[in-house]
């Protein structure tokens, strides 16, 4: 026995040191609840991974249905564009062949009745002379009357006729010179003005300028009428000028008219904004 006893202590020597390193239960208990905490642990947090990664994916769904309703959109706008476009095109052409139309009519119309009308006018004329004096005085201020009104109604066709030109094409711009142009104004106007006892001085040096000759006698021809007709002043003055600018030569003119009240300028001149 006593043998058998050291034989088990000196087997059980190598082991003790082995033994003694043990850790106790205590230990080995806590170790087990650390290791369970952090599993746990480590499982809520793959369960808020797996919860953000299904919020990741509902988000990236929704942003493909978004995208997919704003092509649907985009498409649906842009034919819609289109169509608008495309019937946008068809109604300008449509407007562009009324507006020729519409030249057309106004420039034969214009064209037709100045024939007419200066046959109403020389008749007028005609009659005033060779049977004035035998016509009482209401009779001749009739006639007089008729032969004004032709004038204005002639006047009123060669605007017709200026407007369905402008619109025909571009002007034809040429060097012109106004001294020339006013005076051919002043020569055409040479009746109504001995008429009014209107006074027109033309100062000298008017310039040579780029323009269309035609427009711009109409332009002179307007400008100067307008204050002779509408004046009360005794006799209608007016008073043709230029002057230079840096970048321009401005052609003017001034008169004793009435003129147009201030408060009225944009209103009437609304039409010559750009």
């Amino acid at each position: 026995t006593g043998v058998v006893s050291w034989a088990t202590v000196i087997s059980i020597v190598p082991v003790i040191p082995q033994a003694l390193a043990m850790r106790s239960p205590q230990a080995l208990e806590r170790e087990i609840a650390d290791r369970r905490k952090a599993e746990a642990e480590l499982e809520s947090r793959n369960g808020e991974l797996r919860r953000a990664l299904e919020q990741l994916r509902l988000a990236e769904e929704k942003l493909r249905q978004q995208n997919e309703t704003l092509e649907h959109r985009v498409r649906e706008r842009t034919a819609e564009l289109e169509k608008q476009a495309a019937e946008l095109k068809a109604l300008n052409g449509t407007l562009r062949r009324a507006n020729d139309d519409l030249d057309d009519f106004v420039h034969v119309a214009s064209h037709d009745l100045k024939e007419p009308l200066r046959g109403i006018h020389n008749y007028a004329t005609i009659l005033q002379q060779d049977c004035g004096d035998r016509l009482d005085p209401p009779s001749r201020e009739k006639l007089q009357t008729l032969s004004k009104l032709s004038l204005r109604l002639e006047d009123l066709t060669n605007s017709l006729l200026t407007i369905s030109r402008v619109g025909r094409g571009n002007l034809p711009r040429q060097e012109t010179d106004a001294t020339l142009v006013v005076a051919q104004v002043l020569e055409s106007l040479s009746i109504t003005l001995k008429e009014r006892g209107a006074k027109v001085t033309v100062l000298d040096g008017l310039p040579k300028v780029r323009a269309d000759r035609v427009r711009l006698g109409e332009v002179f021809f307007n400008l100067i009428s307008n204050p002779t007709k509408y004046n009360d002043s005794v006799p209608p003055e007016v008073t043709v000028g230029h002057r230079g600018q840096p970048r321009a030569t401005v052609c003017g003119l001034h008169d004793n008219a009435l003129g147009l009240p201030p408060r009225h300028h944009p209103t009437v001149l609304r039409i010559f904004d750009p």
